[in-house]
């Protein structure tokens, strides 16, 4: 995936809120669009970043809101808490809802050819919303020439970019309430 990482993790904490209301009936029939098969181990079927992959897997796997065990202040736990009380007071049919939103047309999918250039369609994706800072359009080219080299594009990330994007100011920072 190249874009909407955030959209996909709001749509799917959204989801998470919804099936939390239905009845043990119909969890088998939408466990799927949050689960990997076998839905029932509730292991996720998408795979958050490193940062908050331990706050998104503690969402999807909690029974609901109320049983979710997390100390500290995460805004993935805030979106959760969000859409649940929203859920609860103003959605009073909440089966209709998640059927509603399952059969929108909410995604645009763009498959790529292996000889298309996945950075320049993030450019143009990204030029039309909010412009990129400076250090993600020089992240982005680096990383576009580290693909195009085919080096260990995982290995030259943790060794040159993880302590400037992941430090635990910046965690901290991303966790603390503004």
């Amino acid at each position: 995936m190249i874009d909407g990482q955030q959209r996909l993790t709001t749509f799917s904490i959204l989801v998470k809120s919804l099936y939390d209301c239905l009845d043990e009936k119909y969890k088998g029939d939408y466990g799927k669009y949050l689960f990997k098969e076998p839905t029932s181990d509730k292991n996720p079927k998408i795979q958050h970043s490193r940062i908050d992959k331990e706050y998104f897997n503690k969402i999807l796997q909690a029974e609901n809101y109320t049983s979710l065990q997390i100390d500290g202040y995460n805004r993935l736990v805030k979106c959760y808490e969000y859409f649940t009380k929203r859920i609860e007071n103003n959605i009073e049919n909440k089966l209709d809802f998640l059927k509603f939103i399952k059969n929108s047309k909410l995604w645009v999918i763009i498959n790529l050819d292996a000889n298309e250039d996945e950075q320049k369609i993030f450019d143009s994706i990204n030029t039309a919303g909010l412009k990129l800072t400076a250090t993600d359009i020089i992240k982005n080219a680096i990383f576009a020439k580290v693909v195009f080299l085919k080096m260990e594009y995982e290995k030259i990330y943790q060794e040159y970019w993880e302590n400037i994007f992941e430090t635990e100011q910046k965690k901290i920072f991303g966790n603390k309430k503004l």
